[in-house]
């Protein structure tokens, strides 16, 4: 026995509320996925600590490497000023030797010799100058044809400012003899005789190079002016260039770095001198040690949030199946296979899979109950229609009894027209009693049926019916209004359009047009004029008919081109909410 799901549905709403993630219903769109927020939680739980670490492993990295790179670059200088130092000290030890080979008891000549077997091992030491108290040259090694004699005072060593044996440095000289860029270093004995060493600063500067650690790199000596003396650019040597990229060096300061026009310079005093040792290096090279360690750290970063997202996609993904399968249960106990056992996929579902395996075995037994209900009532129903049915047979039977024994010359036209309506309203009985629901009807099949009787009670031989008729469902209240209209436009059709005439045509057609339903009744009979419009008549049929379109909320209009232009009644009204 067919049972309308309304019926049942309030029943069912608590389950069908739950099969709503399958099904995709509005609602969903309104409210956040529980998964989603879970998976968007975990990727936050697993990349915000990855970005923060990555972010403050960074910020100390590069602390760190600043402070070293500063710190190298200080130890950078004052590894060079030590080997400078060192290059130094041995020019120094040469001119204590020399002075003391001289203060002995060598002759002149004989120490001359001596000094140039030892500055021949020595090619830093261009030459050495032996000048007497009035600063004027007694000998030089290697011999210098017409100098001996010449005055050099104009050195600035002070050495008569100096104590025995003390070195003293000149500022860089174009030495007098073959032009090179120098820096003599004297020193003064015993006799008052000065010893002086002519140091070669590009030999200086050819030292530096083996110093550097990069090929880009840069050393370069400085002397109290802020002039480079000595360089691994010898150009800077040669045009005497001046320091411009640290600034001035006070002499309280023992060392300074910046970074400045693309290098990191340092500068560093040379003990025991006033010059200065300044080292450059490329800060783009230095930094890309820096970029290349963050680069990791952020490359590592990457990795991680990648991992993170592929586990959350795999997580999310396997839990959607499991999600989607908890679902299908309970979609199938939400269509009605209470039965069905639900099987939680994890323990915090365990008391929802009761709760709805004792809901669903509530809603069955309510559903049980409820069947058995309508089914008592739905059989109820059908005895009263058939009855209902009967009883208006009874009445027709009644009236026809009546009528015949009416005088032949009697008028019987009221009789027939009430049997007409009362089989009308016995035939929606009937179709109820024969058909499994019984909530509505078929006006298209019930229409068929009383045009089939009205055919046989008023036509004639050779009158032609016309039927276009669609399956339209209506209720019992609004079927019988329509039947008892129906009604009586074709008996109008037949009385007055085919009266008579065996050539008549009556055209029948019933269809849904939008949300109205349109019903059509036209004969090509004699028509009307527009004095006797049948819908301004008190006749009780077209009262009847007018009524009756009030209360379907419609209307009844009548059409007619006047004499001989037959005539069609149209009735238009809207369908009810559970029409088709």
């Amino acid at each position: 026995m067919a049972i309308p799901n309304g019926r049942i549905s309030y029943l069912r709403s608590g389950l069908a509320a739950l099969s709503g993630y399958v099904k995709g219903r509005p609602r969903r769109a309104e409210r956040s996925s529980l998964l989603n927020i879970f998976i968007a939680n975990l990727l936050l739980a697993a990349t915000v600590p990855t970005f923060v670490v990555a972010g403050t492993v960074g910020f100390s990295l590069y602390r760190y490497l600043q402070r070293e790179i500063h710190a190298s670059s200080h130890s950078l200088n004052e590894a060079v000023a030590m080997e400078t130092r060192r290059f130094l000290n041995g020019a120094e030890s040469h001119i204590a030797a020399y002075s003391d080979l001289l203060d002995s008891e060598l002759s002149l000549t004989d120490a001359g010799r001596l000094i140039d077997i030892t500055r021949e091992a020595h090619p830093e030491i261009t030459r050495v100058l032996v000048l007497d108290p009035e600063a004027r040259l007694l000998l030089t090694s290697p011999a210098e044809p017409g100098s001996i004699g010449r005055d050099f005072s104009g050195l600035d060593l002070a050495l008569g400012d100096k104590a025995q044996g003390e070195v003293a440095y000149t500022r860089a000289y174009l030495s007098p003899f073959d032009g090179t860029v120098t820096v003599y270093i004297g020193c003064r004995g015993d006799s008052n005789r000065s010893v002086l060493i002519e140091l070669n600063l590009e030999s200086l500067s050819l030292f530096l190079l083996p110093l550097r650690i990069g090929q880009k790199d840069r050393i370069g000596i400085i002397d109290e002016a802020g002039r480079f003396i000595a360089h691994t650019s010898p150009d800077y040597v040669r045009e005497q260039r001046y320091e411009t990229i640290l600034g001035p060096f006070t002499a309280d300061s023992s060392a300074r770095s910046i970074e400045l026009e693309g290098m990191l310079a340092s500068v560093m005093a040379i003990p025991g001198t006033s010059w200065r040792v300044a080292y450059y290096r490329d800060a783009t090279e230095v930094r890309g040690v820096i970029a290349s360690l963050l680069n990791i750290a952020g490359l590592i970063s990457l990795v991680c949030l990648i991992i993170a997202v592929t586990i959350g996609l795999s997580i999310r993904r396997s839990i959607s199946r499991v999600i989607a399968h908890y679902i299908s249960d309970v979609q199938a106990v939400a269509e009605g296979f209470y039965e069905k056992e639900i099987s939680s996929p994890f323990e915090e579902f365990i008391p929802l899979s009761q709760s709805i395996g004792v809901m669903g075995t509530a809603v069955a037994e309510r559903e049980g109950r409820l069947r058995g209900a309508l089914g008592e009532r739905e059989q109820l129903l059908r005895e009263i229609h058939h009855r209902v049915k009967n009883n208006l047979q009874i009445i027709i039977s009644l009236l026809n009894l009546e009528v015949s024994r009416l005088p032949e010359d009697a008028d019987t036209a009221s009789f027939s027209a009430s049997i007409d309506r009362i089989h009308a309203m016995g035939l929606i009985h009937q179709i109820l009693y024969s058909q499994g629901s019984l909530d509505a009807v078929d006006i298209g099949d019930y229409s068929a049926r009383l045009i089939s009787y009205m055919s046989g009670a008023y036509g004639r031989p050779g009158v032609r019916i016309e039927q276009e008729l669609e399956s339209i469902r209506a209720s019992l209240d609004r079927a019988l209004s329509f039947g008892l209209i129906l009604n009586e436009l074709v008996t109008n059709a037949f009385k007055y359009g085919a009266a008579e005439r065996t050539d008549a045509i009556i055209r029948i057609c019933l269809r849904a047009e939008g949300p109205d339903v349109i019903l059509r009744v036209d004969d090509d009979g004699p028509g009307f004029s527009e004095e006797l419009n049948p819908g301004l008549t008190d006749s009780l049929g077209m009262t009847l008919v007018r009524s009756l379109a009030d209360q379907l909320s419609g209307g009844v209009a009548w059409e007619s081109g006047g004499a001989q232009a037959g005539v069609r009644a149209t009735l238009r009204f809207p369908l009810e909410e559970r029409g088709i």
